[in-house]
């Protein structure tokens, strides 16, 4: 596993290192329970990267907005989603929460990032699995598994889809 040392990193390096290539010594060695947390926390670090005073006074412009509160969090969350090539992402994380395809239950930031970050586990109806795991429950990533009305997110995809983002942003 690669590690960062005392001496300072640029973005790029710290991107590559510890997002890249640490979270995938996670996911690849088969600790994908633990690396969960760590592509949550990821998605929401790529969103403050990539944020700006653009996207700050945008949301002055929408009062329903929960985004324009003082954490932070889902905002950054959201917007690195935007940056995954898989629409479904948005789909479960919504700008608004007045939004009408809107499902707490299902809520990415809410039930897998803020599950993660507070209590180390999947909130609400998420569920987490492996690759293999989904192939032999016969479920799809980021689909609700009708048999168990949760919604399905498979450690390898995620991390696929976050390492495209990562190298999007260090390009």
């Amino acid at each position: 596993m690669t590690t960062i040392t005392k001496e300072n990193k640029s973005v790029k390096d710290f991107i590559q290192t510890v997002l890249i290539n640490n979270i995938g010594d996670l996911v690849g060695t088969g600790n994908h329970y633990l690396g969960f947390g760590a592509q949550t926390q990821a998605i929401e670090l790529i969103g403050a990267i990539i944020e700006d005073n653009t996207v700050e006074s945008l949301q002055t412009k929408n009062p329903d907005s929960k985004f324009e509160t003082p954490q932070k969090s889902r905002r950054r969350f959201h917007h690195a989603l935007k940056m995954f090539s898989n629409p479904n992402y948005i789909q479960y994380c919504p700008e608004l929460t007045s939004d009408q395809n809107f499902n707490e239950d299902f809520d990415l930031f809410t039930n897998l990032r803020c599950g993660y970050a507070h209590q180390m586990r999947p909130l609400g109806k998420v569920s987490v699995t492996t690759e293999t795991e989904s192939i032999e429950d016969k479920t799809q990533h980021l689909e609700v598994d009708p048999l168990s009305d949760r919604l399905i997110i498979v450690s390898e995809i995620l991390y696929r889809d976050l390492k495209e983002v990562c190298e999007k942003v260090i390009l």
